[in-house]
């Protein structure tokens, strides 16, 4: 086993011995309240931005995605988080979703843009990774039933001895990526990854106490890219209903590390009019003439870049649609 991985593992075993006395514990998922105001509030901020947040290609995407060079974006990323949304809005998850499927070649590969599948090359070494991969699970729970798209990418995987990309370690099947795939098959009910995948392979039964794993990465991941995918492998266990104390617990320390990131907060608390309030001071006015940028998923950036300044929109069309879906409160207050 390589060392490092060793030492990893090792280390995030301590890291969870506080919380894992929770696992399994029973916790309610965090849905919250919206007033009518704030919940009409939402909404139309949420119009605002469809209005001005880009499209390429049939795909959500971001300023430079429509340039000569046609750079991947990581628009199998954020589209794949886009088509996750069970309360996405038709023409949302139609798109996204679609992007998923054409950026997927006729080997079962997946690419990191339409564009990119549609060339057979990529302007990123790593035509695929991990990060890409956390999205098409998170999607996953909505194409579950579509096996035009996952049985060629399982296969694909399969026949490249666990490598979702040709050759790059980025794209392997590490522990506990291995893990939230195996658990996003189950959910769907659809072919699981074989154990042999796994890199180290430490069999199936090292997922018994997976969910410690996912509070270490929420504990230790550094600020910014990293903490957003352990974001994921919470957010994507409470969307398969995969929610006890220990994920709690892991949702509390991502919103205790970045309080000003509001799908942190959601993940941690529900919605509420605190964090609508929090997104509407967030979404930036895109200002063409001025010269806005709209090249950022900013939830994934550390709380003291401000990276909602140059916010591509679409990240806060998935939360607001999230928050929209929670009841409504008896306050009027906004």
């Amino acid at each position: 086993m390589n060392r490092n991985l060793m030492l990893g593992l090792l280390l995030g075993l301590a890291s969870a011995a506080p919380v894992s006395r929770l696992e399994g514990k029973p916790a309610p998922v965090p849905i919250g309240s919206l007033s009518i105001g704030m919940h009409t509030a939402l909404n139309a901020t949420r119009a605002t931005i469809m209005q001005w947040a880009l499209v390429v290609d049939g795909a959500a995407a971001q300023d430079e995605c429509d340039t000569p060079g046609r750079d991947s974006c990581d628009c199998t990323f954020w589209n794949g988080i886009l088509c996750s949304n069970p309360h996405a809005r038709e023409d949302v998850r139609t798109m996204a979703c679609s992007a998923l499927s054409r950026a997927q070649s006729a080997d079962g590969m997946l690419w990191r843009s339409p564009w990119e599948a549609s060339a057979q090359n990529s302007t990123n070494p790593d035509f695929f990774s991990r990060d890409q991969g956390l999205g098409t699970l998170a999607a996953l729970t909505m194409l579950r039933s579509n096996q035009t798209f996952y049985a060629p990418w399982l296969s694909y995987i399969t026949s490249h001895k666990g490598y979702m990309c040709p050759g790059m370690w980025d794209c392997r099947l590490t522990m506990p990526f291995w893990c939230t795939f195996d658990k996003v098959a189950r959910f769907g009910d659809i072919t699981e990854p074989s154990p042999s995948l796994m890199v180290p392979k430490l069999g199936a039964g090292v997922c018994n106490n997976d969910h410690s794993y996912v509070y270490v990465s929420t504990a230790v991941d550094a600020k910014g890219s990293a903490l957003h995918l352990a974001a994921l492998d919470v957010y994507i266990r409470r969307t398969i209903s995969d929610w006890d104390a220990v994920i709690q617990a892991a949702a509390d320390k991502l919103h205790s590390r970045e309080p000003l990131n509001p799908f942190f907060q959601w993940l941690s608390t529900g919605a509420s009019d605190d964090l609508g309030r929090l997104v509407l001071s967030q979404v930036p006015m895109y200002n063409k003439t001025r010269g806005s940028e709209r090249k950022q998923w900013s939830f994934c950036r550390d709380d003291a870049e401000q990276a909602y300044k140059q916010s591509m929109g679409w990240e806060f069309v998935f939360l607001i649609d999230h928050l929209l879906a929670a009841p409504i409160s008896n306050s009027s207050a906004v």
